[in-house]
């Protein structure tokens, strides 16, 4: 973990809080597990007692959802799992809004849910082709990748187009500019708010062909999750790629747990210190090696 001090005055008093670099990404695969990457390097098994995990998001309190064979399973940074929705079964996307009510395409019946805290279920929206990636904007205004384009879907459910995508979007996500990024067979395409396309990046040619999810960290940096090819890409924000991990088989879903600091302890020497959230790994789970 990277950390980061400022003296506030007198030598004795430090303020010791966690960088954005100390976020821990959760990558999803096709060998039923789901691994955990420190920024430091180590990659670990959070946990293997899912089956078929794919999609996964985090909500507000730290908890992880996964989509597993039709449901929605929640897992609390204390390992905590229980199963929060079902009947849902081709997950194409999953992203929480700001009142925390969490929404799941399904390209199969090309509906969108939008599930409350309580776990009420209700259609948000209909008739889309084959949605996929899910994400909202600065503005609470979701954004769906479709089999033809990237849509944005209005309060009474209909879908309007923003943008076409000939070769079908798998996974959006904003920057903190507010430029929307998606998945689109292997290319990393680019929109600025107003809709302006470009070409970001694309998959290596020793790599698969298929970008399944895309998620940023809290520093800016993308990273990719390769379909086909396994393993997770790092792109920097000036296009700058290297490799994260490629243990992982067929990488499915990827989702970043939010650092949220915590006061450890308060020392008579007036030392604050404050840890990101911690995750307990499930029955099974275990550290791992480092990814280099």
């Amino acid at each position: 973990m990277k950390i980061n001090i400022m003296a506030l005055g007198a030598a004795t008093s430090l303020l010791v809080t966690a960088s954005g670099q100390a976020q821990v990404l959760f990558v999803s695969s096709s060998q039923n597990y789901i691994y955990d990457l420190s920024p430091g390097g180590t990659i670990g098994t959070f946990d293997n007692l899912i089956t078929s995990p794919s999609q996964m998001a985090f909500n507000s309190s730290g908890n992880l959802f996964v989509a597993s064979d039709g449901s929605i399973i929640e897992i609390t940074p204390a390992g905590v799992t229980s199963t929060f929705a079902t009947g849902i079964s081709d997950v194409g996307g999953m992203a929480f809004n700001n009142a925390g009510d969490l929404f799941v395409s399904d390209f199969g019946t090309g509906i969108i849910t939008e599930i409350t805290p309580a776990g009420t279920k209700g259609m948000y929206s209909s008739g889309l082709d084959d949605p996929r990636g899910l994400a909202f904007s600065s503005q609470r205004i979701l954004y769906v990748g479709t089999a033809t384009n990237i849509a944005t879907i209005g309060a009474n459910g209909a879908a309007y187009n923003f943008a076409e995508v000939s070769g079908g979007v798998s996974s959006l996500a904003f920057n903190d500019n507010f430029d929307l990024y998606a998945g689109s067979g292997k290319n990393l395409l680019e929109f600025t708010p107003n809709g302006t396309e470009s070409t970001f990046a694309s998959l290596p040619l020793n790599t698969g062909d298929q970008i399944e999810e895309i998620a940023f960290n809290g520093v800016g940096n993308l990273f990719v999750a390769d379909g086909t090819g396994g393993g997770v890409l790092e792109y920097a924000p000036n296009g700058t790629e290297s490799s994260y991990g490629s243990i992982f088989g067929q990488a499915n879903g990827l989702a970043f747990a939010a650092p949220e600091p915590r006061v450890w302890g308060l020392l008579a020497a007036g030392v604050v210190v404050l840890l990101p959230r911690t995750y307990q790994r499930k029955n099974g789970g275990h550290a791992g090696r480092s990814k280099d």
